[in-house]
Formats: structure tokens, sequence, C-alpha cells
């Protein structure tokens, strides 16, 4: 594991976290190689989409996590995500296929995520992005790193600090009684920013900010699992993740903005319209 010896923390226990995080999400990616067999439509919402490669992947993680931390918590997208009472060794919020839709139609980008927190306080973040060939992860104080052809390189956010030099990236949710709300955010972006693009898949784009080739990207609507490891990512890269109005992160669906940093309070207000 020498790739990652860049971000190990002080002691035993962030390297073995890292450590799993990193064989967890390669073991989901792996899983999502192959094209799916099965498909469905989550309570029959036509956008909301799962297949039989997203179960194989929670499952394949599951497994790993609970083989080496069997009193954590595990909250994934898939088969229920309800975690069990607190733990003190901590909780793991899995996303075993983010950007299933295009996943569903051979479309990239699309990624695993898994992003460990104690306390309330993200530790480490693992993301593997299988159709980019890049593995990234954080650990909290120690930095961000980006695995890439058989490179590592350290991330840092861009240093921008012009809406109209910016390029956002952005992404919808299931919500339609929120989509008027985002067209006129997003109608706003557009005639304000230097570019505006989405990918539909928030831990390619979180991986994009803290890599410095986007300024921002923001949601109306992520789950937790979305953003458990990038939001780490873009920290430790030196941006700032938070509500789409400034506020903290928590453990529920909320709207998201992440950023450079450097423009953070000037898209707050400005989402805010």
């Amino acid at each position: 594991m020498s790739d990652f010896s860049a971000s190990r923390g002080d002691g035993p226990a962030l390297e073995e976290l890292l450590t799993v995080a990193v064989e967890a999400a390669l073991l989901g990616a792996r899983a999502v190689r192959r094209r799916p067999r099965e498909a469905a439509l989550k309570g029959g919402d036509p956008v909301n989409v799962v297949t039989d490669r997203d179960v194989a992947s929670q499952r394949a993680i599951f497994d790993r996590i609970r083989g080496a931390f069997p009193d954590h918590n595990l909250v994934g997208e898939e088969e229920g995500h309800a975690a069990s009472a607190p733990s003190a060794g901590g909780r793991w919020t899995v996303d075993p296929l983010d950007g299933t839709s295009n996943f569903a139609h051979g479309h990239p980008p699309y990624g695993v995520s898994i992003g460990h927190a104690r306390d309330g306080v993200p530790l480490v973040g693992v993301i593997a992005a299988p159709t980019r060939g890049s593995l990234a992860w954080a650990v909290r104080g120690r930095g961000a790193f980006l695995r890439e052809r058989g490179r590592v390189r350290r991330l840092s956010v861009s240093k921008v600090d012009r809406l109209d030099r910016a390029l956002i990236l952005t992404g919808y949710g299931y919500d339609r009684a929120g989509y008027p709300g985002w067209l006129d955010r997003f109608g706003r972006v557009v005639r304000a920013a230097q570019g505006v693009r989405m990918s539909g898949s928030a831990v390619n784009d979180l991986i994009s900010v803290a890599s410095g080739t986007a300024e921002a990207y923001w949601e109306d609507e992520l789950q937790p699992w979305d953003w458990a490891a990038g939001a780490l990512l873009v920290e430790e890269a030196g941006g700032r993740a938070t509500t789409r109005d400034g506020h903290p992160l928590g453990d529920r669906p909320t709207p998201f903005l992440a950023s450079n940093g450097a423009l953070h309070e000037e898209l707050v207000r400005f989402l805010a319209g």
C-alpha cells in the first residue's frame, strides 16, 4: 500500500481505515465492470434507476468492511439505508454506484464512494472512478490524493476567484417539485459563469472540484452517500463543502455546495437569488 503512505494518519487506526476503504472501493468498482443484467425503477420512478450491479457492489463493500470492523455502522444507498444504534467505532456511508442512470445506458462517468466518520466528523473518504481509471482518497488533516494512469498526485483546488472565469458543475435529483427552482438557478449561473456542465455523477464532479479542473459543484437535492467521501476530498484539497446556504453538512439529504473556497460565499449568495 505504498501509494497511500503520503496520506497516512499519526497512528494505525487511520491507516487501517484507509486501507479497508480503498480495498472495499476497489471491490465495488470490480462489481460494476460488467453491464447490468437487471434494472428496476425505485418506487416506479422512471428517473430513479437501480441495477443488479448496484446491489452486488454494495454487498461486496459491506462484506469487506464488516469483516474488518464488525461493530461499525454501515449506511448504504441500496437494500435499506438506516443505520443501527450509534457505534463508538463510527459510521461508514456508501454509495455503491453513483451515476446509475449513466451506467445503465453504458455512458460515463460513474463511480463508487465510501466515507467513514466518527462522532459526526469525516475521517476518511475514497472514490473509485472506473471510467476514468482513477482512485481518489482523503484523510482528515492529511490531504487529498488521486491515483491515475499509475501516478499519484496531491490534489489542490483552483485559485479562480471570479464567477465569470469559473466552470460550475451541477446536477438534479428526483424531486420534480424542486425542478422550477433549480432551473431558475441554472439559468442564472449559465449567464454568469464561464461554463456550466452536468456529468450525472456527483462523486466524479467532486473529484473535479478537488483537482482544480472545476471551481464548484452544486445540487439542490443530494444524499449523504453522494458527498460522504467527496466533501472530505474537496476540503482536504483546500476547498469548502457545505449546504447550499452555507451551513455545515449533516447526515440528511440537503441542497449541497462544494467549491474551491475562493468563490464559496459569492455562490451561497448567488444561488440564494
